[in-house]
């Protein structure tokens, strides 16, 4: 009887430890990775799924300077974004599928809603980050930035 309880309590500890692993690795792991501009890291939550896309960064009420959103498109193409339910500015960073900057917008604020922002050239991602931030690193189009995905 205690060799079956105990058997039992093991294989609940396995399946836990096996979903925690799977949420970690769904919603935490895969989703922020660390991009390389100009010498210095950004760490950005990545996002894939098409309501994460439609959502961006309008559930935060801030963004660290550190920090910022990569949005991850099939193909390239002339992807819009707007500033719907957003409480901050924002620069936005288009790139290309070879990871060079193709287009910026910077200190796009809430205000500018219902607009959206689109690239001069196609982009496969765009990189939100806090306004200010493309200035402060001297970030033009053309550059590189390096990740991985």
């Amino acid at each position: 009887m205690i060799k079956k309880r105990i058997a039992t309590v093991a294989i609940i500890c396995v399946a836990l430890v096996a979903l925690s692993g799977l949420y970690r690795s769904r919603y935490l792991i895969d989703y922020e990775k660390i991009i390389e501009i100009d010498g210095e890291l950004l760490k950005a939550q990545v996002v894939t799924e098409p309501e994460e896309k439609r959502t961006g960064l309008s559930q935060r009420r801030t963004l660290e300077s550190g920090e910022g959103m990569l949005f991850v498109f099939e193909k390239s193409d002339f992807h819009g974004i707007w500033m719907r339910d957003m409480d901050f500015s924002i620069d936005i960073i288009w790139i290309d599928e070879n990871k060079l900057i193709v287009d910026i917008a910077t200190n796009v604020s809430p205000e500018t809603y219902p607009d959206v922002f689109r690239p001069e050239k196609p982009a496969k991602y765009v990189l939100e980050v806090k306004a200010g931030y493309v200035e402060s690193r001297d970030l033009q189009k053309g550059d590189r930035l390096d990740f991985d995905l």
